[in-house]
């Protein structure tokens, strides 16, 4: 996580993904889960208040380096953010040129 700010009526989090194969990811998602800081009252209670979102990207993760995405975690007050998990899912792995 790069830098997290508020952005119209919720936040903008830019993302820096590491990418430590030797190969490029083209094209990605991104699963964002927020909500407030886990309270005291139960971790089942907790849960529930968390929201999800799904983001889609036609970039390149480039290989052996970190890259940069955007996700917006919109209709969020500043007393519903605490908490930000991430999750990376790719279908589509490019190998580089092969050598002769």
């Amino acid at each position: 996580l790069e830098t997290v700010e508020p952005y119209l009526d919720g936040y903008k989090a830019v993302l820096r993904i590491g990418n430590p194969f030797a190969v490029d990811l083209k094209g990605f998602k991104v699963y964002a889960r927020w909500g407030p800081r886990q309270r005291t009252d139960g971790y089942a209670a907790w849960l529930k208040t968390l929201r999800g979102k799904e983001f889609s990207f036609t970039d390149t993760l480039t290989s052996g380096r970190w890259n940069r995405a955007t996700v917006i975690l919109p209709e969020t007050k500043s007393n519903e953010f605490g908490y930000l998990e991430i999750g990376l899912s790719t279908d589509v792995v490019a190998l580089g040129i092969p050598l002769r």
